[in-house]
């Protein structure tokens, strides 16, 4: 039994984690390894070579050598949005799955970023596995399978041949993949896909030459032929069939069922007083991801804490006027506590849907659950997995809609109606008190009030999300931004960005999209904004569209970021070029600010032409007198054979400099001073697209 006294007096210590040190990782470029500061967000995955422990969070990449962390951010990676790793202990190598592609070690110590333009199907990564020469990756839309070492684009696997297009695991085993979907299994041996089973995975591993399988129905083992050998679920002894977490020990495998962590070869139960997200074994010991923190066990009686997770917001949205937040399952509403920490549990991926003058609806990957504030009682009300939700305030009903299912509830009366819909992929979900309308990947609906199908149809084009703004409807597709005034009528090109995600806060005027560039702000004259500009990250929710200011929720935070940080630029000469070049990530923002009349220094000249283009920034020493963030790109052009021997940090005055970049000499030809928007259409002109 878990001495839960020690336990919780270990949780409250570990506030006092001991700072770490630095550690080097082979496969690390000199700037991508640099000690933590152990305050993250929540640990959402872990993974393990044998050797060391990787940890994914919202806020980038940790890894544990036993000894201190070490953190991996971009631009090596993508996002620091972690959505999933996977550790190969026959190689050593990595693969970190992000909220906007994927990335691991190619060729030494070069990472390789892989995202919708490489021909992954999607850009939120939800699953990866390394198979001998080939790399597996699964998204929200499809498998894509890269070739180790190649720069060639991917085979594609999509529905029908897999049973779903959300991937939600996947393992190797030889030269063959088992890849686990919210509909089933596949099996892919060479060219070749072989279905398995319906079973719906949330984690999947190879252990004593079998195929182990957690699901919301149990756990399930088959052999590696995918044939099914054995189920264990709450009839079995466990607490509860929806299986979270799995995890292999010295050839035993262990699961966490909500209340216990199981040893499943005997069924002894080792009670926990926390949520476990992920566990892993590694060197004699069981580290579990948990809402806090980190922590290693050897035997699940006593527990060291690794680091402590900051305060995390699980969702945040306005309802009308009123700022609605979770927060390590205790809500806010206009900042005042509601505390529910009692009554609810609350998962990654938790989110409030409505709040009355009683009630909060919170859903979770599993359930629906309604929790009443006068009563102090909490109720689960179904168990299923619920996509979208709409409140409508006209006329009280809640929407929800799941794989399969729409309900309405009625929000005074309790009334609940249940109807099957021919919809999976659920994208947005939205009522005006007489009609009910839902929108998916692959098709759309309407409903009457309670539920009942009046009218549906399909896409010819896949979609990643919908809004409602202006009375038109927007969706975020494969093939551009589309919109239209009706489902029925046709949808029309609006623009060709590659959005991931539509926002249209609920007190705002305008119309913002998330691409893989950047924060986009919609309108006849897109204006991009990205890191460049002091963006954090892609933002999960935008709260609100001020006239300065956006809030954003970005990894589990709230930023209130200053989109009026390019206006300086955009209203000057150049401010076409200056957005493509921002959003291509070359040029980049000076303290928030751009400063369009500042002078250039020739480093910062040098670090834009390198990055128009894509040079690799090298770890070869430089005798250049740089600032260290420049000296990696100085030295990389070095060694293109500029021969650059000045004082990089000097402004360019005019003067011609000799050995200069050619392509860049005819800014000097007037003799005047070179500014940031004097080289901004030289370089643009130098873009390759």
């Amino acid at each position: 039994m878990v001495n839960t006294a020690s336990f919780r007096k270990k949780v409250l210590c570990s506030f006092l984690v001991i700072s770490l040190l630095v550690f080097c990782c082979p496969w690390f470029s000199f700037e991508n390894s640099k000690a933590a500061a152990v305050s993250y967000l929540y640990p959402k995955t872990l993974a393990t070579d044998g050797e060391k422990l990787y940890v994914a969070t919202d806020q980038g990449l940790l890894v544990w050598n036993g000894k201190a962390f070490s953190e991996v951010k971009p631009p090596y990676l993508p996002s620091v949005k972690i959505t999933t790793v996977n550790a190969d202990p026959s190689s050593s190598l990595i693969i970190v799955g992000t909220d906007n592609g994927a990335a691991y070690p190619f060729r030494q110590s070069y990472w390789r970023v892989v995202n919708t333009s490489d021909g992954l199907p999607a850009s939120s990564v939800t699953a990866a596995a390394n198979c001998k020469n080939q790399i597996f990756i699964g998204t929200s839309n499809g498998l894509a399978v890269y070739s180790k070492n190649s720069t060639n684009g991917p085979v594609i696997y999509q529905y029908p041949e897999l049973p779903h297009n959300t991937v939600t695991s996947v393992v190797c085993s030889g030269d063959q993949a088992f890849v686990g979907t919210v509909s089933g299994i596949m099996r892919i041996s060479g060219n070749s896909a072989f279905y398995v089973s319906p079973v719906s995975t949330t984690k999947m591993l190879v252990s004593g030459g079998k195929l182990w399988v957690a699901s919301s129905q149990g756990l399930f083992q088959f052999d590696l032929q995918g044939r099914l050998l054995k189920r264990w679920d709450v009839n079995s002894g466990l607490y509860s069939s929806n299986i979270r977490a799995l995890a292999s020990a010295e050839g035993t495998v262990y699961v966490y069922d909500g209340k216990n962590i199981v040893r499943v070869s005997d069924m002894k139960k080792f009670a926990v007083s926390t949520t476990i997200y992920d566990m892993v074994y590694m060197k004699g010991q069981f580290y579990l991801a948990t809402p806090n923190g980190l922590f290693s066990t050897h035997d699940f009686v006593d527990y060291v804490n690794m680091f402590t997770a900051q305060p995390y917001i699980q969702d945040a949205f306005y309802s009308g006027s009123h700022l609605i937040e979770l927060k390590n399952n205790v809500l806010f509403i206009n900042g005042k506590l509601v505390n529910i920490s009692s009554v609810v549990k609350a998962y990654p991926g938790d989110w409030i849907t409505a709040v009355t003058s009683n009630q909060v609806y919170l859903v979770n990957p599993t359930s629906l659950s309604r929790y009443s504030v006068k009563s102090d009682a909490f109720m689960e009300i179904a168990p299923y997995s619920i996509q979208s939700a709409y409140f409508c305030a006209s006329s009280g009903m809640l929407y929800l809609a799941g794989y399969g299912q729409l309900y309405a509830i009625h929000r005074n009366s309790g009334t609940f109606e249940k109807t099957p819909i021919p919809l999976y992929g659920i994208k947005s979900l939205w009522s005006d008190g007489k009609f009910t309308y839902v929108l998916a990947d692959r098709g759309w609906l309407i409903t009457d009030s309670w539920g009942k199908i009046i009218r549906s149809g399909t896409w010819n084009f896949y979609v990643r999300d919908a809004v409602f703004f202006n009375n038109l409807i927007f969706l975020a597709t494969d093939q551009g931004v589309k919109y239209g005034s009706s489902l029925w009528s046709g949808f029309r090109n609006y623009a060709t960005l590659n959005a991931l995600r539509l926002f249209s806060p609920a007190n705002g005027k305008n119309l913002w999209a998330s691409t893989s560039v950047g924060l986009v702000k919609m309108g006849t004259d897109p204006v991009y904004y990205n890191w460049g500009n002091g963006l954090p990250a892609l933002p999960d929710n935008l709260l609100s569209d001020g006239s300065s200011s956006l809030k954003l929720l970005v990894g589990g935070k709230t930023y209130q970021w200053h989109a009026s940080y390019m206006i300086d630029w955009l209203s000057t000469t150049g401010k076409e070029e200056a957005s493509k070049l921002q959003a291509a990530g070359i040029l980049m923002g000076y303290d928030g600010k751009t400063y369009p009349a500042k002078t250039l220094t020739y480093q910062e000249l040098a670090v834009f032409y390198a990055r128009l283009k894509n040079i690799t920034p090298s770890s070869a020493p430089t005798s250049a007198k740089a600032d260290a963030w420049a000296k990696p790109y100085i030295a990389a052009l070095e060694q293109k054979g500029f021969r650059l021997n000045l004082d990089y940090r000097l402004n360019a005055q005019g003067n011609v400099v000799q050995g200069w970049i050619p392509e860049l000499t005819r800014l000097f030809s007037d003799g005047n001073t070179v500014t940031r928007q004097k080289a901004v259409c030289n370089l643009y002109s130098l873009l390759p697209y």
